[in-house]
């Protein structure tokens, strides 16, 4: 796949008219499966790899003010894996899956500029130059190596019960090793009603810019940065009271360790530098709806409350809405031909404690599509309206609001689709 798009309000929080991000990834995979290649034994070994080429070409100001100031970082990634994992199901009530792996990225960059350190001075707003092999490039090449190994058992208690518990150690290359549990115990009260109590811990690695990006006038890297971790406890209700409803709650409680953000320099710098910056907890509930009402017409529904906070402060984490809601109706209305409605609803989102602009204002939104499929056998169009009634929709700008009034999203538009498929 491959993309280009406009690259928005660029590093200095200012629109210009040849900003640019491009990207193209290629991946592929190759999966071996033997099944009883030993009595009660299942083989499955898989390898994969996926090929990231990207670059982000800022034009940092626009041609009304003259100055000619061009970044243009580029990144090549390569990542691949293999994977042999073993089922078993020698124990009566037992199913044991083991697995292990290794993965291997590998990153290289180049960068042309036209300002500052390291450019010639017959180079400085014109022609950029290339700063690969040299001290002042914005991240160097980077290599990382991540072997696994887990063990997981699903566990049959009894006619209604059922447990499923695992574990999964991960060894870093560059920051060692993390240790990762979870569970889920399964409850068929009845045939109508199932309830789901889970636990798991989890953690996001840093990103080689986390660690390593450096000459940059804005975001700067952190080796010394470590893992974010997460703990998740949820409890979850699945019934059905009648054949053509579904009903769905699930509440739950997460706290997280260690969030990386990038966090203000001491003045007069202007930069960021990567940290462990804050723990964070949350609670919340989300309840949902699957309503066939006829066969031509599915309802669906869901509504989502979350409060979370800094674990330190206690305030209101920044951006993160309160409440979310979701509605859905999709009509057959004729064969070959479907009607689909989308309601979205988005409510009380905080600013930053240091962001002293008015609150982010709520927002809700209807989408309209009509669609007719199967012309000529693999042709299908449709016809779309996006945010029907011309909502005024505005997502936050960052802290402390240099482009004071946030991010407008799409007006009222038109779409035309058409999709041709085997």
């Amino acid at each position: 796949t491959s993309a280009k798009a406009g690259m928005g309000h660029g590093g200095l929080q200012i629109l210009s008219e040849n900003s640019e991000i491009e990207n193209a990834v290629i991946e592929g995979d190759v999966e071996y499966e033997r099944l009883s290649f030993v009595p009660d034994w299942d083989l499955n070994v898989r390898g994969y790899a996926v090929y990231a080429d990207g670059e982000n070409y800022f034009d940092f100001y626009p041609d009304t003010l003259g100055i000619n100031a061009i970044g243009n970082p580029q990144y090549t990634g390569l990542q691949g894996g293999l994977e042999a994992a073993t089922l078993f199901s020698g124990i009566a009530d037992h199913r044991l899956r083991s697995a292990a792996g290794l993965v291997a990225y590998d990153a290289h960059t180049d960068q042309y500029k036209n300002f500052g350190p390291g450019i010639p001075p017959d180079h400085l707003f014109g022609e950029p130059v290339s700063l690969k092999n040299t001290p002042y490039i914005y991240l160097e090449d980077q290599s990382r190596t991540v072997w696994y190994v887990s063990l997981q058992d699903e566990w049959r208690l009894a006619e209604r019960w059922e447990l499923t518990a695992g574990v999964r150690y991960d060894h870093y290359s560059d920051f060692g090793g993390t240790t990762n549990p979870r569970a889920a115990l399964v409850w068929e009260t009845t045939d109508r009603l199932t309830a789901k109590l889970m636990y798991g811990r989890a953690f996001r690695s840093p990103s080689f810019g986390e660690q390593h990006f450096k000459n940059n006038p804005v975001s700067l890297g952190n080796p010394d940065i470590d893992p974010e971790t997460i703990d998740t406890y949820e409890f979850a209700l699945q019934y059905q009271p009648a054949k053509r409803i579904n009903l769905q709650a699930n509440f739950f409680v997460y706290e997280i360790d260690g969030l990386i953000e990038y966090v203000p320099d001491p003045p007069p710098a202007l930069s960021k530098t990567a940290q462990n910056f804050k723990d964070q907890d949350g609670r919340g509930v989300e309840l949902a709806m699957d309503w066939q009402v006829l066969d031509s017409l599915l309802l669906k529904g869901s509504i989502a409350y979350q409060d979370a906070q800094d674990t330190n402060t206690d305030a209101p984490v920044a951006e993160a809405p309160a409440w979310d809601g979701y509605a859905n109706a999709h009509w057959t209305c004729l064969p070959d031909w479907s009607l689909d409605g989308q309601y979205f609803w988005t409510a009380e989102r905080h600013r930053a404690e240091d962001d002293h602009r008015e609150e982010i204002a709520d927002y809700q939104y209807v989408n309209l599509t009509l669609r007719r499929e199967h012309i000529l056998k693999n042709w299908e169009v449709a016809v779309a309206v996006r945010n029907l009634f011309d909502a005024d929709i505005l997502e936050p700008s960052p802290t402390p609001g240099l482009i004071p009034d946030d991010y407008p999203m799409e007006e009222r538009s038109f779409w035309l689709e058409l999709r041709w498929h085997l």
